[in-house]
């Protein structure tokens, strides 16, 4: 257990080391404005400003910023991304927050493909929410962006963390995970997860989710894969970094539970909201609020965004859902009582775009 407690107590945050050599993007001289002229902070979202959204914004209040927000949200539709990116332009704001992998990719482009045609390059630029910055391209190095004008957060849960925490709840040697194959962020997180379970023995199977004709994951065939995947057995099905999934979570785990196939994840929503069993998890708020900080370097000290170290959550809190635990009779053994967070109330359910 003493290992158990070190990867997996109470979250904090790690600021590492300065980053590489800046990528392609262009300098720019931004003059800090008078203490009576707010900053202005446009907020690019996937599907509303979310706890991470809010976390982000109640952060730079609190620490006593003169700002005005515009928050505009893409309402899950990924044709209305570049109708934002040129806003944006247009309005030239002082800093710009995205949220997700596919609106900050959006937003800057990869590192290797920056097109100043169509990414912002001359705007500080913070990003929120990415799973896996340098696998997606945005960041070179876990160091940093490596991007004059590219700042961000890595928050990430270590695959190897994720095997020891499934581990302290029961013996494993067999999970699964469903994937969406058009998101590059959830091929990543597979390929990480598929990388440690073959160095730890232990089985992985992976169903990536169907498509159709516009390269969107078949609403149908999720309880397919659902059903394909619990019919192998699995010790825990991992609820795999995706916005599809993400958008369909309460079936996802209604699903899973209803063949009963406990559900780990490492997002928060997963439990307090639908019916995932374990998790080792930032919490959202952390999320955003670790975004913030890099924003106030960037607005208050003056700070060139590439000239800041990432942020990194580098500890995590394991979650237990006790009304799923019931309902699939798999209790927690008692080193896990010892320092885990236990929902006890069921599951409340999230209104789309909440």
């Amino acid at each position: 257990m003493t290992r158990l407690r070190a990867a997996l107590l109470a979250l904090t945050l790690c600021l590492g080391p300065a980053g590489p050599a800046f990528a392609a993007d262009q300098p720019t001289d931004r003059a800090l404005p008078q203490a009576d002229v707010p900053w202005r902070i446009y907020i690019a979202t996937w599907r509303g400003c979310e706890e991470v959204c809010e976390a982000f914004r109640d952060y730079l209040i609190r620490r006593g910023l003169n700002v005005d927000f515009l928050v505009k949200s893409a309402e899950r539709d990924v044709d209305a991304i570049p109708a934002m990116v040129e806003e944006a332009r247009q309005l030239r704001p002082d800093l710009i927050a995205t949220w997700g992998t596919g609106i900050t990719l959006a937003f800057v482009g990869p590192y290797d493909g920056i097109d100043p045609e169509r990414h912002i390059t001359d705007i500080p630029v913070v990003f929120m929410y990415v799973s896996d910055p340098v696998g997606s391209k945005i960041a070179v190095s876990p160091e940093g962006s490596g991007r004059r004008m590219v700042a961000g957060a890595h928050y990430a849960v270590p695959a190897d963390s994720q095997i020891k925490a499934m581990q302290s709840y029961r013996d494993i040697d067999r999970l699964a995970m469903i994937y969406n194959p058009a998101e590059d962020n959830s091929v990543g997180a597979y390929e990480q997860m598929r990388r440690t379970t073959l160095h730890n023995d232990i089985a992985l199977i992976g169903r990536p989710l169907n498509l159709d004709d516009n390269n969107n994951p078949i609403d149908e065939d999720l309880a397919a894969a659902v059903a394909e995947v619990a019919a192998e057995e699995p010790d825990f099905l991992v609820f795999g970094s995706s916005s599809y999934l993400i958008s369909n979570v309460e079936r996802f785990t209604e699903l899973s539970v209803a063949h009963g196939v406990p559900v780990f994840s490492i997002g928060e929503k997963v439990l307090r909201d639908a019916q995932g069993l374990l998790g080792l998890i930032a919490t959202l708020r952390n999320i955003g609020q670790v975004s913030a900080y890099q924003a106030e370097r960037i607005l208050r000290d003056g700070i060139t965004p590439g000239d800041l170290p990432s942020a990194h959550l580098s500890r995590f809190l394991l979650m237990v859902n006790m009304p799923v635990a019931r309902e699939l009779s798999l209790y927690p053994p008692m080193s896990v009582v010892q320092f885990a967070e236990f929902l006890t109330e069921p599951h409340l359910t999230v209104e789309p775009g909440q």
